[in-house]
Parts: C-alpha cells; sequence; structure tokens
C-alpha cells in the first residue's frame, strides 16, 4: 500500500472515529501505515478495515495490527475456499492440475 493509499485508508478511519490529529501527528500516522502494509494490496486492507468498522462495538480506532490479523484471516479463508474446491473436484472425479516448478503441468486424478 502506498502512502497515498494509506491516506485514504486513514480518511475512512478517522470519519468512522472522530478525533482531533494535528498535521504532523496525521503526516507520521500514514507513514507508519503505509510501512505497516507496504507488501499488502490497498484493496485487502480497505476491505479489511470495513470489516473492523462493521463489526466493531467498542468504539475506538484500530491500529494496524487488528487490520493486518483481518487481512490474514480473509487469506487464510479464501486459501481454504481454493483446497476445497481442488478437493471437491477430486471428489467428483475431476482432475486437478497441478503446475510444476519447471514450468510443466501434472494432472492429478
Amino acid at each position: 500500500m502506498t502512502v497515498d493509499e494509506a491516506s485514504k485508508i486513514l480518511a475512512v478511519i478517522t470519519n468512522a472515529y472522530p478525533r482531533r490529529i494535528n498535521h504532523d501527528d496525521g503526516v507520521c500516522l500514514v507513514r507508519l501505515w503505509a510501512a505497516a502494509f507496504a507488501d499488502v494490496p490497498y484493496k485487502e486492507v480497505g476491505e479489511a478495515v470495513m470489516r473492523f468498522i462493521r463489526n466493531d462495538t467498542k468504539g475506538y480506532m484500530p491500529v494496524p495490527g487488528q487490520i493486518y490479523e483481518l487481512v490474514d484471516e480473509a487469506r487464510r479463508k479464501a486459501e481454504g475456499r481454493r483446497i476445497s474446491d481442488r478437493f471437491y473436484s477430486l471428489l467428483n472425479g475431476g482432475a486437478v492440475c497441478e503446475e510444476q516448478p519447471d514450468g510443466q503441468t501434472m494432472d492429478i486424478t
């Protein structure tokens, strides 16, 4: 996630959790979130932020670790669905095509 994207994420968060942040603190906060999510796509962070806001009952602004946990949870669920789809395909007599490191494919039935 870029600094510009982090700024957009924090705009959503500060609208949901209004509090006064002075300019210098805001700049530092944006940089912190951009660094914390440098390896995470903006869309994933945005979806996690919205899940946090929808499910929050305490009324406190999230910290990066809370959002990262939600991103990680979503990734695990998505991976579980992919594995389940492969297993279901095998149960129904379908072949699963796996790509090998050398670029060749091998069918597993």
